[in-house]
């Protein structure tokens, strides 16, 4: 399988992705002024934000308070994740930060930083090797 490296810089925000050679379909710049909407499932912490994206019966779509949630995320279903402005996956610094293996899954308005440098692994802030995923950036 080869890989492809992609970079995104955001404000003040540079983000390294690895994609597999299925493409992402969508990276999107800039949507201001996120906030949930009334009646979304809002993730107060990175445990609950964990268990979340693992539990296959749970809601499809996931927002992220203005705040960072430390720890490093790996998706292995259908789901979205949206932040409010201010919304920021903090990695460990030892691993990717986000590892997207599922397919259909959007990831939108939120900052990723701190990933591992183990360059023979190839860390990343994002690794999606799924079908179809959107990425959006702010």
């Amino acid at each position: 399988m080869a890989w492809t490296r992609v970079v995104l810089v955001t404000r003040a925000l540079l983000a390294c992705v690895v994609v597999s050679a299925s493409p992402v379909s969508a990276i999107v710049d800039h949507m201001p002024g996120r906030v949930a909407p009334a009646g979304a499932v809002v993730v107060e912490s990175f445990s609950e934000l964990q268990r979340a994206v693992a539990d296959p019966a749970g809601p499809s779509e996931r927002w992220l308070r203005p705040k960072a949630y430390r720890g490093d995320l790996i998706v292995t279903r259908p789901v979205a994740i949206r932040g409010e402005d201010g919304a920021t996956l903090d990695g460990t610094g030892e691993s990717t930060v986000l590892t997207i293996t599922a397919s259909d899954v959007t990831i939108e308005n939120i900052h990723v930083r701190h990933s591992g440098r183990r360059g023979p692994t190839e860390d990343a802030g994002i690794r999606a090797t799924g079908d179809r995923n959107r990425l959006v950036a702010d």
